[in-house]
């Protein structure tokens, strides 16, 4: 593949920047002598607090051999608003459906991976109750589980390298 896209100037410099590989979700792309992931749709990631707690999600990871604890997401569908995302994964990975969009809360922008995705992901706060956590659906297969961790457990596992 490695067709040239495009030359960026910043400060006097020009970069040749080339897809080296693409495919309907990603792709790789090369800037001089660096290699980044670029996602061809917005990324994001949901912050759902329940009271004091943060719902996280357990994830089967097959590319690491693991099953890490994370926060909700996902990538957007075409048509779809990066809003409409959050809710949708929030429902997928928790079984969780927030009907108002208004529930979302955008917060600033975080980046997955710097120094590797010159992407940032849209996050989300969305304030789940107590009941709707308790009366929540099923989940996708790749979730095998749902939990919610105080801030002093989810401190204690990255500590931990948990």
């Amino acid at each position: 593949m490695n067709h040239i896209n495009n030359i960026w100037h910043r400060g006097g410099k020009h970069r040749v920047i080339s897809t080296v590989y693409e495919n309907e979700w990603f792709k790789i792309r090369k800037r001089d002598n660096y290699y980044s992931l670029e996602y061809g749709f917005p990324q994001v990631v949901i912050l759902p607090l329940v009271e004091n707690s943060i719902l996280m999600v357990k994830v089967k990871r097959p590319l690491i051999d693991d099953e890490p604890w994370e926060l909700p997401a996902g990538g957007c569908c075409s048509g779809e608003t990066p809003d409409e995302t959050a809710r949708r994964e929030l429902k997928e990975e928790t079984g969780i459906w927030i009907e108002c969009l208004n529930r979302f809360k955008a917060l600033k922008p975080i980046s997955e991976t710097p120094g590797r995705s010159p992407e940032l992901l849209l996050s989300f706060l969305v304030r789940i109750t107590p009941e709707e956590f308790e009366d929540r659906g099923n989940q996708e297969d790749e979730i095998t589980e749902v939990k919610l961790m105080s801030y002093l457990e989810i401190r204690q596992a990255i500590i931990s390298g948990k």
